[in-house]
């Protein structure tokens, strides 16, 4: 429970972040709404955090995390791609 609070006080945290500095929820109006970018940023934030170099160990550390999913409302577990390709949709618009 002790690795959990810290991943839910690190969420609270993003959250606050994320919040005042005008982050929105979803980059485009179109986008298919199954994750939103504040979700994409606290899981590579937690993955970080957690110290995994690669994104399919993360996913499969984030399985055995029921507690943070449920916390952050995730409806099911990102595809280790879906991380990847958030990161470089990231990089070509901060490069762009």
């Amino acid at each position: 429970m002790l690795k959990e609070s810290r991943y839910v006080r690190l969420t609270n945290t993003m959250y606050r972040v994320l919040r005042n500095s005008r982050i929105p929820l979803f980059l485009h109006r179109k986008s298919n709404h199954v994750f939103t970018m504040w979700q994409h940023l606290i899981l590579l934030t937690i993955r970080q955090y957690e110290g995994k170099s690669y994104n399919r160990m993360f996913v499969e550390w984030l399985i055995e995390a029921y507690y943070l999913r449920l916390f952050l409302g995730l409806s099911r577990i990102p595809h280790f791609t879906t991380l990847q390709k958030f990161i470089c949709r990231q990089n070509q618009q901060f490069i762009a």
